[in-house]
């Protein structure tokens, strides 16, 4: 299997069905909750990003958001996109509601341009929520990165011209430039 190469993600999240009631209500015997999604990934070093998130739907387990994010990976990052389900809660720290595991392989297009595919998943228990409920609808589309010819081979020598179309704020290096004796 070849390496992952990074690339672009576009991701939404439709909508979730079924989720944990994480807050009870001392006039109804139904829970509610208030849910969001945040969307993480991880580097190969270990460092966990958080790409963005969704808005909190207040109080409902069957949450519709309609979010859809365009974001890039490198060839540093794992090929694996975490959505993790979360309760927002005013008073106290948010709750842990579940996590949807996304391979990008399974969303790979081919060339410059991939089709969204649109799967309804498994909220599974996370760290923190070992009681998960609920699926969740995304839509994603991944295309990878091209093979890049030369990695791993030296470079041999060159020229490189660039054109500067503009400066800002930039800091003075050499005074004596412009100094009396050069007026």
């Amino acid at each position: 299997m070849e390496s992952f190469r990074g690339g672009k993600v576009t991701l939404t999240i439709v909508k979730a069905t079924g989720l944990l009631a994480m807050d009870s209500s001392m006039f109804s015997k139904k829970g509610s909750s208030d849910p969001y999604c945040k969307v993480m990934c991880r580097e190969l070093s270990g460092k966990v990003t958080q790409v963005s998130k969704t808005k909190t739907v207040s109080k409902n387990l069957n949450p519709e958001w309609g979010y859809e994010k365009t974001f890039l990976l490198t060839k540093e990052h794992s090929s694996i996109v975490t959505l993790t389900v979360w309760d927002h809660d005013k008073m106290s720290g948010d709750d842990p509601m579940g996590s949807v595991t996304l391979p990008l392989v399974n969303f790979m297009g081919h060339g410059t341009s991939a089709e969204p595919v649109i799967q309804e998943l498994a909220v599974e228990a996370c760290e923190g929520c070992a009681n998960a409920t609920g699926t969740m609808t995304v839509s994603v589309a991944f295309v990878q990165n091209e093979v890049d010819p030369y990695e791993g081979t030296a470079f041999t020598g060159g020229v490189l011209v660039g054109v500067i179309k503009g400066a800002k704020d930039l800091m003075v290096m050499d005074q004596h430039v412009m100094s009396k004796a050069s007026r």
